[in-house]
């Protein structure tokens, strides 16, 4: 009976540990470009949730100010996030239709923050987007056969500009995400820049390295690199 109690109390103080990791968040969306709120769905998409675009947990509501609201109960100490309508191909932009960065917030109390979201890509469908890459990139297979997963994928390659002067060995850096390395077409919301990177960075021979990106398999990207389902 007494390991009972003893076991009783040492769960109700891990309770209570728990209890106070978490923090409040709420996000109110004080300002949108001119759309009825009506026919309007508002996702919050961010490292909490694997940057899931469209999940239902995280939809927000119109409060009683007529403002979209969402409040979380999260337990990490910087979120980084975006506002979507249901996919990247609708994430927040700014007002010329180019990409934005990651929000970011230092979470160290129960916390209420008003957002203003300029645009949203769709509303851009007609703007050509340009291709970013350099000209160090090249796709060295479209379709290259991946026997583990039994897919197929596009590989790039960034090679250095001292690549074609001889027979020089280079390190080689091997990296997942190949959409959204070098090239904003490709990109679903915005691209990293490793090549941009290189470029500026890597002024001597010896300090220059190959680039191999291999794309992630879109719908089914968490999944790949998660270890479990």
């Amino acid at each position: 009976m007494k390991k009972l109690i003893v076991f009783g109390l040492f769960f109700l103080q891990l309770l209570q540990v728990s209890a106070q990791n978490f923090k409040k968040l709420t996000i109110i969306i004080a300002e949108l470009p001119a759309i009825d709120l009506a026919d309007l769905t508002v996702y919050l998409t961010g490292d909490f949730n694997n940057w899931n675009p469209k999940n239902d947990a995280h939809q927000f509501k119109i409060n009683k100010q007529s403002q979209l609201q969402l409040t979380l109960s999260l337990t990490v100490s910087i979120v980084n996030f975006k506002i979507t309508k249901g996919s990247w191909e609708k994430v927040e932009c700014n007002a010329y239709g180019e990409g934005i960065t990651n929000r970011s917030l230092k979470l160290n109390n129960d916390t209420t923050i008003y957002l203003k979201i300029p645009a949203f890509t769709d509303q851009f469908t007609n703007k050509i987007v340009e291709s970013t890459r350099s000209k160090n990139v090249k796709i060295l297979d479209s379709a290259f056969y991946i026997p583990q997963l039994g897919v197929k994928r596009r590989i790039w390659v960034y090679l250095p500009t001292s690549y074609q002067k001889g027979k020089m060995k280079y390190p080689v850096m091997y990296m997942h995400d190949g959409q959204n390395l070098f090239d904003k077409v490709t990109s679903g919301f915005g691209e990293w820049g490793v090549d941009e990177i290189l470029d500026s960075i890597y002024k001597s021979d010896d300090k220059e390295s190959i680039v191999v990106g291999i794309d992630h398999g879109g719908g089914d990207r968490l999944l790949e690199y998660n270890p479990f389902d």
